[in-house]
């Protein structure tokens, strides 16, 4: 189905009936055909009349499209539902929040104080956000990489598998169900507690750097993980559940690995902080 429909319905609120006469025959919604694109306009008067007053005016609507587009996003005090399968979406700005699912090639997405969801995303995957929370599940990022950034929010991402860098700070950082690919994974944090539970790894690592706050590593019996691990003055390190064999053991340094010890798990906390490793049995 190729046709492209947009439904759509104003709110008006105020205080008599010529003002919202008014109001309404100021917002408007066009789709406009081009060689290469269709494109969706919506418009209203800036600065609009009823600022600074009671009344209000907005637009709530659906936008049915064909499958696998690209869309181009240019709408920063929107809320935005996005349903695939869809090969890309880009929205560089946005004081809304976002719901995005089943995107196959590429997601580029720049957030603030609202919350960003996704879910099944394929591909290239850049997102930024700041004072707001970025939740995420089965994120695929093939042979690229997942860039995520946040500040004064939390990241939580469900089942990824691929190559990433998330930075965080003043906020958490949780990844549970993780298979380590491509080119290895990094982890950034500053004030910014970091939990992650790799269940595989096809020769990738990870590093991790954090300040202030603790790392907790929960990695499947049978990877064959080289850590290796340092804190500061007054951090502790702990191993458990996991057979290690042990290559430097001091007051603020370990290293040790399991099997074959292929894969480098490195982690480093300054300031305060404390390490945690669990070894944990998955099934696959």
């Amino acid at each position: 189905n190729d046709k492209v429909t947009f439904e759509y319905r104003k709110q008006l609120k105020t205080r008599n009936e010529s003002d919202a006469r008014e109001y309404d025959n100021l917002v408007e919604a066009e789709i406009k055909k081009t060689p290469a694109s269709l494109r969706l306009f919506l418009r209203a008067p800036n600065p609009a009349p009823w600022s600074g007053e009671d009344n209000t005016v907005s637009i709530e609507g659906e936008l049915s499209l064909p499958a696998d587009c690209q869309i181009e996003i240019d709408a920063e005090y929107f809320d935005l539902i996005i349903e695939g399968p869809f090969t890309s979406v880009e929205n560089r700005s946005s004081f809304g929040r976002m719901d995005i699912s089943n995107i196959t090639r590429s997601l580029i997405v720049a957030g603030s104080t609202q919350n960003i969801n996704l879910n099944n995303i394929s591909g290239e995957i850049t997102v930024s956000v700041s004072n707001a929370d970025l939740t995420a599940e089965r994120l695929v990022t093939k042979d690229e990489m997942a860039r995520i950034k946040n500040e004064n929010g939390d990241v939580t991402v469900s089942d990824i598998e691929g190559s990433f860098t998330i930075r965080n700070s003043y906020g958490k950082v949780k990844i549970d169900r993780a298979e380590l690919s491509g080119g290895g994974c990094r982890i950034i944090g500053t004030h910014c507690p970091i939990r992650v539970e790799i269940v595989g790894s096809e020769s990738a690592g990870l590093a991790i750097t954090n300040d202030f706050e603790d790392v907790s590593i929960q990695i499947a019996e049978n990877v064959p993980a080289r850590f290796m691990l340092n804190v500061d003055t007054n951090g502790e390190m702990h191993v458990t559940d996991l057979p290690v064999k042990p290559v430097i053991v001091q007051s603020n340094r370990l290293e040790c690995y399991t099997g074959e010890g292929l894969i480098p798990i490195a982690i480093d906390v300054e300031d305060s902080g404390n390490i945690f490793v669990e070894g944990i049995q998955v099934d696959r």
